[in-house]
């Protein structure tokens, strides 16, 4: 017998209901699903896409470019040979300063991979000569500040994407996917935290239970499990998707998506990718994980917290 998943709302005694998938991948996903759910508490929300664009504020904009400039001068100055200087640091509100988000994004992902993979080089980014001398893991006080440097970049730069329209904004229909996300940060007992096991990675075997049949599945892994940027996040922010950090899954957490992915078949996306050598495929499109069988109306009043108790039924 199928295993179902029930999850309560706000807004009905009746849950939305929906059935899980029987395959090596599904199995596996409901037994992270059964771990997750015993020490992690959730929240619920719209995923938008694209974002909603915020009115430019320019005294929160150069808060941030300043944020910017004292980490990268931080970097530079302890000799990490950030690719960028401090004076390179400049947001306004046109498509050069969106390139640039899209760049210190990626320096961000590739320096954080390298190091916390322990790879043999170092680099900002992938295939340059752009890179980290030395390995900071070594000294824990110069790699605690390194890591708190590196990821202020991060923070920064979603900070500042909120601000920013871009022309393939108007080319796809305004969606959202309704997501139930487990927080690694919010363990239900403060004194348990497993955090180093909160993510199982997605592994290449696991390649052959991504799916293009949009039509077939409407729950699918979240999107945001990933080190980098969706597909579809890459396309709005107008980032080349033909580098290792835009993908579709990278890990499961026990978190899904109430999803039509038919829209990774939107014309415009499609020839976009095709525009950097990818074809639109299952990796594009992502991980199914089953489809609603009951009360699937109940989505169209989604908003934040929607889901108040998730339930496995076996």
């Amino acid at each position: 017998m199928a295993v179902k998943i029930s999850c309560t709302t706000k807004h009905s005694k009746d849950p939305i209901v929906w059935k899980l998938l029987e395959n090596s991948f599904t199995e596996r996903f409901l037994a992270k699903l059964k771990w997750v759910k015993n020490i992690y508490n959730f929240e619920s929300s719209n995923d938008y896409m694209p974002l909603v664009v915020l009115k430019w504020d320019q005294t929160t904009i150069s808060e941030f470019e300043q944020s910017l400039k004292e980490s990268v001068e931080w970097l530079n100055e302890n000799g990490f040979c950030f690719p960028l200087q401090a004076k390179d640091i400049e947001i306004n509100n046109d498509q050069p300063s969106r390139e640039l988000l899209n760049k210190l994004h990626r320096y961000f992902t590739t320096s954080h991979r390298t190091i916390t993979h322990g790879e043999r080089v170092l680099l900002w980014q992938d295939n340059t000569d752009l890179v980290i001398p030395y390995d900071a893991t070594n000294n824990s006080n110069l790699y605690s500040r390194f890591n708190t440097e590196i990821h202020n970049i991060n923070t920064r730069v979603h900070e500042l994407e909120n601000y920013f329209f871009t022309p393939n904004m108007k080319l796809v229909p305004k969606f959202a996917e309704q997501c139930l996300t487990y927080i690694s940060t919010n363990p239900i007992d403060s004194n348990f935290n497993p955090q180093d096991q909160f993510y199982t990675p997605i592994q290449e075997n696991d390649y052959q239970y991504f799916s293009d049949n949009t039509l077939d599945y409407d729950v699918w892994l979240p999107l945001g499990e990933i080190q980098g940027k969706n597909y579809y996040r890459a396309f709005f922010d107008m980032d080349q998707p033909n580098h290792w950090d835009v993908f579709t899954n990278h890990y499961y957490s026990g978190s899904f998506c109430f999803a039509d992915r038919g829209h990774m078949k939107n014309e415009h996306i499609v020839s976009w990718l095709q525009k950097y050598g990818i074809e639109a495929n299952a990796l594009t499109v992502g991980v199914p994980l089953g489809h609603v069988v009951a009360n699937k109306e109940l989505l169209s009043k989604f908003d934040i917290n929607d889901i108040t108790k998730v339930d496995i039924i076996e």
